[in-house]
């Protein structure tokens, strides 16, 4: 009974094989030969056909069950790449391609094939012992305390979490000083890191590297490998719209700032857009403090905003209206949150982990749970785990958490 044989064979002892696995063939690898034989070179099965290893140990050695054949060398190698040939000179089945590449390029995929699934064919951060993840924080200045108790959360998730196929995970912390872009991209570029996790995020940066919960209202859609764990300032917004009307129906209410889609929700829900002196209620998108209108308003009026922002005192408590998209004023809940969904996506990545992997591990979350977060789901795509927000009264003392998301 035929099997399906090699697609490619490693040369024993070939020459140039660095102790790093060379980009250009790990390249090709990827793209001509990884979705068959795998991305360890381990085979398996495809299509219901089973697809051989092709890993060194395997291919460097003659096979002496049938179909058997001689070890490869470099021209029986380049003839099974190019023309489809085994060593014994048979042809190889259907389902294995034939590929018209340059000699540059079949030394650079033999180079990769000698390392391909050991030691030394490991992601960037990855080292057989550890995987090293980094995060920049406030570690001086006013908000070191807090930095340092972000630090210790995400520590913790690691400690209790233990090795992952045999490998402890490590944080490398960068102070973000008093420029925390200059942090991230000076820790992006001098660190050996898998990802970054329960960091701060200034726009634009982060590079290629995959980012887990960054201290920020949403992932920057101009960093796509950024998987957030809180909705949208839109969505918040929007939660916080939808309760006012509510509350209140057919709400006068007053808009800080221009913010048209805020004023198409108004609208949408039944309000009507105000002077601060007629509002029922005042309105404080984010990065808008309404306290400068509070004498301005009604006292009957209430003022509603973010609850990490508004920042109104406590004789007004009964009037406002705040929208968080955490439950809990714990720092620490967003970092060791990320933390723990990073484990989540390098448990489900394997035992092999890279970028790639793990950004494809974490887009299977599905409404997985989280202490003082909503449940957290992502997709191909799509790295903003929620909608949800909860919105809270001061004056209502303790309440319970209800999740709410936008009214479509």
């Amino acid at each position: 009974m035929s099997r399906l044989p090699v697609l490619l064979a490693l040369i024993a002892g070939l020459s140039g094989a660095s102790a790093r696995a060379d980009d250009a063939g790990r390249s090709l690898y990827q793209a001509r030969c990884a979705g068959c034989h795998g991305a360890d070179a381990r085979g398996g099965t495809e299509g219901g056909i089973a697809v051989p290893a092709i890993d060194g140990a395997t291919l460097s050695r003659p096979r002496v069950i049938e179909p058997a054949r001689p070890a490869y060398d470099a021209d029986g190698f380049a003839r099974a790449v190019t023309m489809g040939t085994d060593p014994a000179g048979r042809r190889l089945a259907l389902p294995m391609a034939r590929f018209a590449l340059s000699q540059a390029d079949l030394a650079a995929l033999e180079a990769y094939l000698a390392l391909v699934g050991t030691a030394a064919d490991l992601e960037p951060g990855v080292a057989p012992d550890e995987i090293r993840v980094g995060t920049v924080l406030p570690l001086s200045g006013p908000a070191a305390a807090t930095g340092r108790l972000l630090q210790a959360a995400i520590e913790a998730k690691f400690v209790a979490a233990g090795p992952l196929y045999g490998r402890s995970l490590r944080l490398v912390v960068e102070d973000a000083g008093t420029d925390p872009a200059a942090a991230v991209a000076r820790l992006a570029r001098d660190e050996d890191l898998l990802a970054l996790v329960g960091t701060l995020l200034p726009a634009g940066t982060g590079g290629d590297l995959p980012i887990v919960g960054p201290l920020e209202a949403a992932a920057d859609p101009a960093v796509p490998e950024a998987f957030s764990l809180v909705a949208t300032p839109e969505d918040q917004m929007a939660v916080l719209i939808d309760a006012l009307a509510e509350e209140h129906p057919h709400p006068r209410l007053a808009l800080l700032g221009r913010q048209p889609g805020l004023a198409e929700r108004v609208k949408r829900d039944g309000g009507v857009l105000v002077d601060p002196s007629r509002a029922d209620v005042v309105l404080a998108p984010p990065g808008q403090d309404p306290r400068r209108l509070i004498g301005q308003v009604p006292r009957t009026s209430l003022i509603a905003g973010c609850a990490a922002e508004l920042g109104v005192g406590a004789a007004d408590a009964d009037r406002l209206r705040l929208v968080s998209p955490v439950a809990s004023d714990d720092p620490t809940v967003l970092a060791a949150g990320a933390a723990a969904v990073l484990i989540e996506g390098l448990k489900r990545m394997g035992a092999r982990p890279t970028r790639a992997r793990l950004v494809a591990a974490l887009e299977t979350l599905q409404d997985f749970p989280l202490a003082g977060l909503p449940p957290q789901s992502f997709g191909r795509g799509r790295h903003v785990g929620t909608r949800a927000s909860m919105i809270w009264r001061p004056d209502a003392g303790p309440q319970g958490v209800a999740w709410r998301v936008p009214r479509d």
